[in-house]
């Protein structure tokens, strides 16, 4: 086998070809590390989930809810239609969050149940002061907290955390018989 020019006949590499070979193990290390944390990033977002969510805008589980993102507007509508307000608590960085809007509110039966007597709003405490302050008032500790308002903004009902589709039409449902029960609208 032919010996690389790089090598000199003592067998070692010169001092250039020891450099070049520590820039390109330099420069191999630096790009595997951006990709790791590029690969890690990706992990951590749902594809199907919307990835910005703006305050005042319209934000959306996909080919799901439609959520307001204004608590002003979603209470004046929830009056208007007697309907009590579905206010999912959420955070950009929480999983159950995600699986939420990829999961459960594109389920066909929680569509039929949320449409039938909610107003769904978005709100995110850590962007939004609606979210920190609704977060405040009902000492909201973790993430998602689905908060079940009626049209005055009293509590009706929450749900603390993620459960799936079945489960979520249930809690739906109890919260609009809840609110039937005390004459709260929905």
């Amino acid at each position: 086998m032919p010996v690389p020019p790089c090598i000199r006949s003592t067998g070692r590499l010169s001092a250039t070809s020891r450099t070049r070979i520590v820039l390109a193990l330099r420069v191999s290390l630096a790009v595997l590390a951006l990709g790791a944390i590029a690969f890690l990033q990706g992990c951590n977002q749902d594809p199907k989930s919307p990835s910005s969510r703006t305050p005042g805008a319209s934000a959306s589980a996909p080919q799901g809810i439609e959520f307001l993102s204004d608590a002003q507007a979603a209470m004046t509508l929830a009056r208007a239609q007697r309907r009590l307000v579905m206010v999912d608590l959420y955070t950009d960085w929480c999983v159950w969050c995600k699986k939420l809007d990829s999961d459960v509110y594109t389920d066909p039966a929680v569509e039929k149940e949320v449409a039938r007597g909610f107003v769904p709003l978005k709100l995110n405490p850590e962007k939004q002061k609606e979210g920190a302050d609704l977060a405040a008032k009902h000492a909201v500790q973790g993430y998602p907290c689905i908060l079940f308002l009626d049209s005055s903004g009293k509590l009706v009902s929450r749900l603390d955390g993620f459960v799936p589709a079945e489960q979520f039409v249930k809690v739906l449902k109890d919260a609009r018989k809840a609110a039937l029960e005390a004459g709260r609208g929905a």
